[in-house]
């Protein structure tokens, strides 16, 4: 074989039962090329549509994977998807739609997607090959003057478990839960859908918005908090009882009205600083945990114990980093004022409302706060139930400029657990230079604020 680029018509069991088409060895079976053209045909397709919604889990997951990669060739045109560099050039490409002239394949049957298939290929080119492993193809294509090839043996995926294999592996398991007597506890950073090794932490240095996206972001803040129409009776302009009046005094208006004012002018200024305020704020960062109880035990008075190297402090939430590092959160508007009873009682209806309640046993509690300054704290959950899932955020910040590298250590343990379980992260907070719609940069911000600079900034 020649270097030049080869055009491999491929059969739908390849993207089914062999190995990714990007980690298959090409060179094994074509030694001396450069390049190679996967080419999907109309066939293909329309049987990787039917496999994506089997009862077959493998063949199922398989069409699912080969279609979302077929889309993404055909938004690239003619120049296609490209799957791999080295050692040789490998690209996904969808074959050009056109009417096949039946006439010309005379031993060809239309209706058959194997035969399809053969025809799209011969029409393509004189240098186009067929790869298939199913023997039907193969013949029929060499028959007819094209050229075919199968894959070698180790290409293939391993052999799909059957089903009388898949039930006695779950009754192995569930015995196995069965005989053990202390709940099975796992634990991780970022979440049990995505956990990460490596923490990442930046102090993002972001260029200050956009004039233009500024006055807009402002203008979307404040349409979500318009200010209130106030409607002042002239009778109750500070008369005598109008306290426990509920209507609106000429002073209520005239309070709230500064108040607005103040509220859009602290908007304006929160956008064109909002970069400085971002590189400020980024000193304290969350780094995402999970604990799993992954068995049928629950576990007795579960313990969570945080421990964090000496240049880095612990906070206790996004509240305690705003009161520390800076304050994150836009404006709030101002109240509507209050009238009648409102005036006077407001704050001892917060106070009933706002009384003592029970713990519940199935929640996690700080059993020693962090506070400013400590680098150890811990929580704690009296009843962590069979196959709960709890995912949250340890705070953490940085105290010494001179080291930014740090390390930080969860370790976990309860009545009924036979030995403790601990987890380790280094991790580096470094500057870095990025965009606002960085996922680590819009992770920092309020929720509310991370939609509203997302929203503004595709739209731009």
């Amino acid at each position: 074989m020649s270097d030049e680029t080869i055009i491999l018509f491929v059969d739908t069991n390849a993207f089914i039962h062999l190995r990714d088409l990007k980690d298959i060895p090409w060179k094994g079976l074509f030694p001396r090329v450069k390049a190679l053209d996967i080419i999907v045909s109309s066939a293909v397709i329309e049987e990787l549509d039917d496999f994506k919604v089997g009862r077959n889990k493998r063949k199922r997951d398989r069409a699912r994977l080969a279609l979302k990669q077929i889309v993404q060739a055909s938004a690239q045109g003619s120049n296609g998807l490209l799957l791999r560099e080295h050692p040789i050039l490998v690209k996904l490409k969808v074959a050009p739609h056109k009417l096949t002239n039946w006439e010309g394949f005379p031993s060809l049957d239309k209706t058959k997607n194997d035969h399809r298939l053969i025809a799209d290929a011969i029409d393509f080119g004189d240098k186009t090959i067929l790869f298939s492993f199913d023997t039907g193809p193969i013949i029929t294509a060499r028959m007819l003057g094209l050229k075919a090839e199968q894959p070698k043996e180790d290409w293939f995926l391993p052999d799909e478990p059957t089903e009388t294999e898949l039930k006695l592996k779950l009754v192995q398991k569930q015995l196995l839960l069965a005989r053990v007597n202390n709940p099975i506890i796992e634990a991780g950073f970022g979440s049990v859908s995505e956990s990460v090794k490596k923490i990442d932490l930046v102090i993002p240095i972001l260029p200050a918005l956009d004039a233009d996206l500024a006055q807009r972001l402002v203008g979307t803040y404040l349409n979500l908090y318009p200010q209130q129409t106030i409607k002042v009776e002239q009778s109750s302009y500070l008369m005598v009882g109008a306290i426990y009046s509920n209507k609106f005094t000429q002073a209520d208006k005239d309070e709230y009205t500064a108040d607005y004012a103040k509220f859009e002018t602290e908007v304006i200024k929160y956008f064109h600083d909002l970069h400085t305020l971002v590189y400020k704020i980024s000193r304290a960062q969350p780094v995402p945990y999970f604990i799993l109880n992954n068995s049928h035990i629950t576990a007795e008075n579960l313990k969570v114990e945080f421990q964090i190297s000496k240049n880095f402090i612990f906070l206790s939430d996004r509240e305690d980093a705003d009161d520390n590092v800076g304050k994150a959160s836009l404006p709030q508007a101002p109240d509507r004022p209050k009238t009648g009873a409102d005036r006077m009682f407001s704050g001892h209806v917060h106070g009933l409302l706002g009384a003592k309640k029970d713990k519940d046993p199935t929640g996690f509690y700080w059993q020693k706060n962090p506070k400013y300054g400590s680098q150890n704290c811990s929580e704690i959950c009296q009843e962590f139930r069979a196959t709960e899932i709890y995912e949250n955020e340890s705070w953490i910040c940085l105290w010494d400029d001179k080291n930014t590298r740090g390390e930080l250590d969860i370790k976990i343990t309860a009545s009924n657990l036979g030995q403790p379980i601990c987890i380790v992260s280094e991790f580096e907070l470094k500057e870095y230079e990025t965009d606002w719609l960085d996922e680590r940069v819009l992770r920092r911000l309020p929720k509310e604020l991370s939609e509203i600079l997302r929203k503004e900034i595709q739209s731009s």
